[in-house]
């Protein structure tokens, strides 16, 4: 009986997680100086009915088709502004009314552990004033 009752549980929640479906849109990409690096911004939405809807921030190689790192999820916001610096760091400055889900202080850990002070990424907080500024890259 026992084994039947798991049995249910398990395929049940296997079947919700097989059907979950998320969908990615593009908003805009951040290139670093360099040309190595391109830092993304995804807003990810899905869940159904219900609905969950946030941003992602992901770095990719420019050279490298499979390199795709996630460095930070948030709550959605049009206000996020990312910059490269000339040692290829990131620096996120988000509306201080954003929630941070996940951060993650590096990009690429050949690079981070190789070269000091290079690969970061860092985010901060700032009270936009108005509709003036908006997401964008600014270098």
């Amino acid at each position: 009986m026992r084994a039947a009752v798991l049995a249910g549980t398990f395929s049940s929640l296997l079947l919700t997680g097989c059907f979950f479906q998320t969908n990615e849109d593009f908003i805009f990409a951040c290139h670093s100086p360099d040309g190595q690096y391109s830092a993304e911004l995804v807003s990810v939405s899905g869940g159904g009915a219900a609905g969950a809807r946030y941003l992602k921030v992901f770095v990719r190689r420019l050279n490298d088709e499979d390199y795709k790192a996630q460095v930070a999820m948030t709550s959605t916001s049009n206000k996020l502004i990312m910059e490269w610096d000339d040692k290829q760091n990131l620096t996120l400055t988000l509306d201080s009314n954003v929630k941070i889900h996940s951060f993650k202080n590096y990009f690429d850990e050949s690079n981070y552990w190789k070269v000091e002070g290079a690969g970061s990424v860092f985010f901060q907080y700032k009270n936009f004033e108005g509709n003036g500024e908006v997401s964008q890259c600014t270098n």
